[in-house]
């Protein structure tokens, strides 16, 4: 299949994302208009306390206007390496910092409409210290039992936080 790319135009960007339009002519040779987002990578870390507890966070999603569970997660700053970020986000939203990280997986959040990346860490060797929130973040820390995984399963989650409980089930859990 051909497509052929004939415009594209930045129409929104703030500090997170841009937004593009672009004409594309489909290999039927009809003209479309597509639009999507690009240019921004995240991270998401599973991670268990030293004794063994499942670290959560439980924040408030604007786009859905409630609370939900997820991993540790956020935005890979420009220029940053990955590693480095999901080092960062584990210990700016749970107050743990990692002495090991081990990416996991990482793949297209929504390829339909974005072109963004989403990478999953193992963290491991975690040591307590302190949360350090970014001014726009409010979040609680939950710990969770191994053995509750499958009750969260059954929960409304994000995409991350399904696969790393899946993942954590099938290759974590001894």
């Amino acid at each position: 299949m051909k497509y052929k790319h004939i415009k594209k135009e930045r129409v929104f960007k703030n500090e997170h994302f841009s937004v593009y339009e672009e004409d594309l002519i489909l290999p039927n040779g009809n003209k479309v208009r597509w639009t999507f987002l690009k240019n921004y990578r995240t991270v998401g870390v599973i991670a268990f306390t030293p004794e063994g507890k499942l670290l959560m966070v439980k924040q408030y999603r604007p786009a859905l206007e409630k609370e939900i569970i997820e991993i540790p997660a956020g935005l890979v700053d420009p220029g940053e390496d990955v590693e480095k970020a999901a080092m960062r986000e584990l210990e700016e939203e749970t107050g743990y910092k990692a002495g090991k990280m081990t990416k996991v997986c990482e793949y297209f959040r929504s390829p339909g409409v974005s072109a963004s990346m989403m990478y999953i860490y193992h963290a491991e060797n975690l040591v307590k210290t302190r949360q350090n929130l970014d001014e726009d973040e409010f979040l609680e820390v939950l710990e969770f039992d191994k053995k509750d995984i499958d009750e969260l399963l059954k929960t409304p989650l994000d995409g991350k936080t399904i696969y790393a409980l899946n993942y954590t089930k099938s290759y974590l859990i001894k």
